[in-house]
């Protein structure tokens, strides 16, 4: 998995739920690769996307190992 992912993934364990912001303060990167990153971990199924527009927010999916 891709070293960004993974930040982004353990920044979403320690706060609950993160928004875009974040991840562009976080990596001090632009708003549209933070939005393409999202876009990419949403649809791997590794986190979801909660409300819209400004105050949408993303959590971590939590998955059943078999």
């Amino acid at each position: 998995m891709k070293r960004l992912y993974r930040f982004i993934l353990k920044l979403i364990e320690q706060q609950g739920s993160i928004v875009r912001k974040d991840i562009e303060a976080a990596l001090s990167i632009s708003q549209t690769m933070a939005g393409r990153l999202i876009k990419q971990l949403v649809d791997k199924g590794l986190i979801a996307e909660v409300g819209s527009g400004k105050k949408t927010k993303y959590i971590r999916i939590k998955t059943v190992k078999s």
